[in-house]
């Protein structure tokens, strides 16, 4: 699943405007992080250095998407706030 995908089933009013705040926050660590990792390099070496990126990787948005990625945006906000999951409909035979 893509991320725009997701981003998408989350926001319904601002389906533009949501998609561009991510991209702008991936072009943004785009910018920033071979500064970082040419410190880093510099500093560690590029062993340590690969080592530490891959753990920030795994690590750092693992807390976030664990507590909200659910299946349907909808599903979370309605138990969150005390109402009943949607039933499916039964077909009628």
């Amino acid at each position: 699943m893509s991320y725009t995908d997701v981003v998408s089933h989350w926001f319904d009013r601002h389906r533009g405007l949501a998609p561009s705040v991510m991209l702008l926050g991936m072009e943004l660590g785009a910018i920033v992080i071979p500064s970082v990792a040419q410190r880093l390099i510099a500093t560690l070496g590029w062993r340590l250095s690969y080592t530490v990126f891959g753990l920030a990787i795994l690590f750092l948005p693992l807390p976030v998407v664990a507590a909200f990625l659910k299946e349907r945006p909808r599903m979370w906000v309605s138990s969150q706030m005390g109402m009943q999951r949607p039933t499916p409909r039964r077909r009628a035979h």
